[in-house]
């Protein structure tokens, strides 16, 4: 019987321990996050003060100015064939309704 009484002991204190460690790391977590939130919100204030500061330096005669000595602005990342109807990413649906099959039966119809 003391065994068991002693086994039990053990346990609950080892159990114990363990939601303790558990609760500790948890709390560890918390602080670690909300260390990282302040620095985001510092960085996001510093980005704000420079786009501020561009902005007061800048007109927009000079923006243009310099915008057209570059030649031609094109967007990157992005490929054209995505926004043209008929390219790769969207599907042609100007004529007449939009709907597919309206759109094949005018296709069908047109002279070649």
């Amino acid at each position: 019987m003391l065994a068991k009484l002693c086994f039990l002991i053990l346990s609950v204190g080892a159990i114990g321990l363990v939601v303790l460690s558990l609760r500790q790391q948890r709390m560890e977590t918390y602080h670690e996050m909300a260390v990282t939130q302040r620095e985001l919100a510092s960085m996001d204030r510093k980005v704000q003060f420079f786009q501020s500061q561009v902005a007061q330096r800048e007109v927009p005669g000079n923006v243009t100015r310099l915008a057209a000595g570059l030649g031609e602005l094109r967007s990157i990342g992005v490929d054209d064939k995505i926004f043209r109807p008929g390219g790769y990413g969207m599907p042609d649906t100007a004529v007449a309704d939009g709907t597919p099959a309206r759109r094949r039966a005018v296709e069908v119809n047109q002279p070649r």
